[in-house]
């Protein structure tokens, strides 16, 4: 499970994540690149369901992938409090 109060934020990032491999698609980035991102993603929704607290894992990974797949503002998502119009 994620902490409650990151909850929200967590979602938000997954979000941002499927965004980031939308646009990865649109410009023609390669399967494997693509399917990369999707394989790192695919953790995220098991740890938000986890019965233990996976608050910092889940960061942990977020990181990894914004660093990794140039896309940092999906860690901006997690750490900071989600906008209200959201």
């Amino acid at each position: 499970m994620i902490d409650a109060e990151k909850l929200p934020s967590a979602i938000y990032a997954l979000h941002g994540i499927i965004l980031k491999a939308r646009i990865m698609a649109y410009e023609g980035a390669s399967n494997a690149r693509l399917a990369g991102l999707l394989d790192a993603a695919e953790m995220l929704p098991r740890l938000i369901a986890n019965k233990s607290d996976e608050t910092l894992r889940f960061r942990q990974y977020v990181d990894e992938i914004s660093s990794e797949y140039d896309c940092k503002f999906v860690l901006q998502r997690f750490d900071n409090p989600v906008p209200v119009e959201w």
